[in-house]
């Protein structure tokens, strides 16, 4: 998909057979695959989730629906962007016996503006002691793990993203003190494409690829490029 900086693991059962056939349980491993890659890209993690459940009286079953409702949200932004699989995902859920839900309290999040805030306030306004509406593609939210991983990752994207800056400054034959880089971001991560202007001063710079990629990756993980990134190395 659209991270091409880093590599990630994804951990997938080692065998699934919720369907009949093969080729609807291949597709359930797509879909897997497709919801986890949806959480970076669509901002599932832009809020630390521990802190916004803790203090819920139950945190283990607001997390499970937590993850239920951001499914819900992830499939419609999967539909917009790869609309063969939702498709086929909507089949499968025929195929399944599984409810398509209509004029649900949850429609709101399937509106192109809403982000992981808007489910952690539906969470808060339904009783999460309820059974939790499942498929065979849900998986679960491991919230240590997963932070874990984001944290490595932004240490390393800052860390990358101030040497570059720094070497475009000599490439500008620009000191460091009078370095002030700044990125606008158009539309953001919750669009299906990120563009963003950096600038040095008030002048535009047409960033190498590498940078734009580096750049657009700090964007999916965070929602925007934090001020204190932009500062060059010494």
């Amino acid at each position: 998909f659209r991270r091409v900086l880093f590599r990630s693991t994804l951990y997938l059962p080692p065998r699934i057979a919720a369907a009949h056939d093969q080729a609807s349980n291949f597709l359930i491993y797509k879909l897997i695959c497709t919801l986890l890659w949806a959480q970076t890209r669509f901002g599932t993690f832009h809020i630390d989730l521990a802190v916004a459940l803790q203090d819920h009286a139950t945190p283990d079953q607001a997390l499970a629906w937590l993850n239920y409702l951001e499914s819900v949200r992830l499939t419609a932004r999967i539909a917009h962007a790869l609309p063969g699989l939702a498709r086929d995902m909507t089949a499968l859920k025929q195929a399944l016996g599984l409810p398509e839900p209509h004029n649900s309290p949850f429609d709101a999040l399937t509106t192109p503006q809403a982000s992981i805030t808007d489910s952690l306030r539906l969470l808060n306004n339904i009783d999460v002691t309820s059974d939790v509406p499942q498929a065979p593609w849900l998986g679960t939210l491991r919230l240590t793990e997963a932070n874990a991983v984001r944290n490595e990752r932004l240490k390393r994207e800052k860390s990358e993203l101030q040497a570059a800056l720094a070497q475009l400054l000599e490439e500008h034959n620009t000191a460091k003190e009078d370095a002030a880089f700044s990125v606008e971001v158009d539309g953001g991560p919750l669009n299906d494409a990120t563009s963003f202007k950096l600038q040095l001063g008030d002048q535009p710079i047409a960033p190498p690829d590498h940078v734009r990629n580096l750049i657009n990756a700090i964007v999916h993980d965070l929602g925007e490029v934090p001020q204190d990134w932009l500062i060059p190395e010494d």
